[in-house]
């Protein structure tokens, strides 16, 4: 059987995009995720879109999807990956404007001059101050924010201290349930954009871009600052947020396609 697919890059972030028709004998996408996902026996990516009921309406389109991480977890949500998603349905439906469901409620995205823009509602998103000991003996504090999926950030460390082991063990702290979190390290910089990066669930490794943990910094410098708008500079690229009020936020960079393929 061969599934065809579209393959697309958000700031270095990328994803998988196959519509649900391709999938109709697979019967744990949890498990094609992981598959398909592989960087070493599949395509590569870290995660997997799948698209469902798409209809069009003039230049406007509407569908919903389903998200997996490289590991087959399914996600709440994903910043990038909606972004991307603005993109694969200008290619593939022609609409420079869309509207999609996800598991945290509606998205609104735009292909836009600047890059694609998404804009979501999140839940008047809440900081809490937490304070991690590992058992290494190593303490964190950080900021605790749900973006959609969680994330706990950790402000202005050493460069390097905080590592991948610290970040798995950080994620994986009963403090955080059975639900985990997300680990973002963020820099404020006075006049430049943000340096920030994600160390993901689902992925257990730095990616180099990640849009709710880039939302989730821009969170904490709301916090501080009292500003709507940010500019951050994650590893894969330079990623702008907005809060329109108590609960609207959107996210813009850059989105593209890499290549179309048969798996």
């Amino acid at each position: 059987m061969s599934i065809s697919f579209h393959k697309l890059v958000g700031a270095g972030n990328d994803f998988i995009f196959i519509n649900e028709n391709q999938l109709s004998n697979i019967p744990d996408l949890s498990l094609f995720a992981a598959k398909i996902c592989n960087r070493n026996f599949g395509v590569g990516a870290d995660g997997l879109v799948v698209i469902k009921g798409v209809s069009t309406e003039g230049n406007h389109s509407h569908f919903s999807w389903e998200f997996f991480n490289n590991d087959g977890s399914f996600a709440e949500m994903c910043g990038n990956a909606a972004r991307c998603a603005v993109v694969y349905s200008k290619i593939v439906n022609g609409s420079e404007t869309c509207i999609f469901e996800t598991a945290i409620g509606i998205i609104n995205g735009q292909v836009t001059p600047e890059g694609s823009t998404v804009t979501w509602e999140i839940s008047n998103p809440v900081l809490e101050k937490k304070s991690i000991t590992l058992d290494y003996n190593k303490s964190f504090d950080g900021w605790y924010i749900d973006t959609g999926v969680p994330h706990f950030v950790i402000l202005d460390e050493p460069q390097g201290s905080t590592n991948g082991r610290d970040c798995l063990n950080i994620q994986t702290h009963p403090e955080f349930g059975k639900r985990n979190t997300n680990v973002t390290l963020l820099t404020r910089k006075s006049s430049q954009a943000h340096p920030t990066k994600s160390f993901e669930r689902g992925v257990r490794e730095f990616t180099l871009a990640c849009g709710t943990g880039v939302i989730a910094a821009s969170a904490v410098l709301k916090e501080l600052t009292g500003e709507n708008q940010h500019s951050l500079q994650a590893p894969g690229g330079k990623l702008s947020v907005e809060f329109h009020d108590e609960k609207t936020v959107s996210l813009t960079g850059p989105a593209e396609l890499t290549f179309i393929g048969t798996f």
